[in-house]
């Protein structure tokens, strides 16, 4: 059994060594955001997440490509 001051001794070198000060921070999204319609272009969803989709993209700060997919409800967990 590790008595308490080999545990700290041992938790405090565990983080002093650990690699989390390399680790860069990353901003999300880092690469533009794909809107999956999952209905047929045309329609009344996808002309309302066209409308969407250009305020969405200035408030995020990345472009937003959209993508229809007819059926998609098996995409989406349905």
């Amino acid at each position: 059994m590790l008595s308490r001051r080999r545990f700290s001794v041992l938790a405090v070198g565990t983080a002093l060594c650990s690699p989390t000060a390399s680790v860069k921070a990353q901003t999300y999204p880092e690469r533009p955001i794909r809107m999956m319609i999952g209905f047929p272009p045309g329609g009344t969803v996808d002309t309302i997440g066209r409308i969407i989709a250009p305020a969405l993209s200035v408030r995020l700060g990345q472009p937003i490509i959209i993508e229809n997919r007819g059926g998609g409800g098996r995409y989406f967990g349905g």
